[in-house]
């Protein structure tokens, strides 16, 4: 069973909370970064942060999918209020949360057949690789260096398709965010699981130190009154309860 639906059965949206709520922050996350965003019903890690933090300062929020790049270039455009992931680089004029929003653990995964030694980053320049979208400009510029001498490189929007890439041959390695590609491999695994290609063992090369998201706001004053409310869910230990939750339902629905 997908773990969108488990969310729906095991546990509610988090605290919900009775206030006035001015106008919807309209927040552009990416399409496919489950389990911190989960499209299908607005739910994930992230969004269940994001949302209470935003209720607590008496705001409510509409949900914007898109790729990293369109989002960013709709933020720009002042046609979004807030972003779940960008960077000074890509956003100079927007103001960032205090705290971050979530924290990526991105990775170099290859599958062991192979036989990819990844030991520094200029490795990747003599592979096929498949990174996500905007990895070019979020990731460390030595990543955008090495990839820009690969004899290819591709950023997917959908990351479902990077894991289908790796196990299909169609690319040497992909870079992704470890429990999202755990996420999507698990769902291949369980929805084919005769397919013996989505059974082959994979490696990883730590080659990124973890990334930190700040929650991006086109307004100084929604940003601080987001940070308000996430020092009060912090506080509350609303916030370790909903990563508390959702770890517990990953802990039973991912594979190894």
């Amino acid at each position: 069973m997908r773990l969108c639906l488990l969310l729906l059965m095991c546990f509610p949206v988090f605290g919900s909370l009775s206030v006035r709520a001015d106008p919807a922050v309209l927040v552009g996350c990416s399409l496919s970064v489950p389990p911190y965003v989960i499209r299908q019903n607005h739910r994930g890690i992230t969004l269940d942060l994001l949302r209470q933090a935003l209720a607590h300062s008496g705001l409510s929020m509409r949900m914007h999918y898109d790729s990293n790049e369109a989002n960013v270039d709709a933020f720009n455009q002042g046609r979004l209020d807030a972003l779940c992931i960008t960077n000074r680089a890509s956003t100079p004029n927007a103001f960032f949360s205090a705290q971050p929003l979530m924290t990526f653990r991105n990775v170099a995964i290859s599958l062991q057949s192979r036989d990819i030694e990844l030991v520094g980053m200029n490795d990747l320049a003599r592979y096929r690789v498949q990174g996500f979208s905007l990895a070019s400009r979020l990731l460390p510029d030595d990543f955008a260096a090495a990839v820009a001498k690969a004899p290819s490189y591709v950023e997917q929007a959908d990351q479902m398709e990077q894991v289908r890439a790796l196990f299909r041959d169609e690319t040497d390695v992909v870079v992704m965010e470890y429990t999202i590609f755990r996420y999507f491999l698990s769902q291949l695994r369980r929805a084919e699981p005769e397919n013996r290609a989505y059974q082959q063992p994979y490696r990883h090369a730590e080659l990124f130190r973890p990334t930190e998201y700040h929650a991006a706001f086109r307004s100084e004053v929604i940003r601080d009154r987001f940070d308000a409310g996430h020092r009060q869910l912090k506080a509350s230990g609303e916030e370790q309860r909903i990563t508390d939750a959702y770890q517990q339902l990953l802990d039973d629905y991912l594979f190894r």
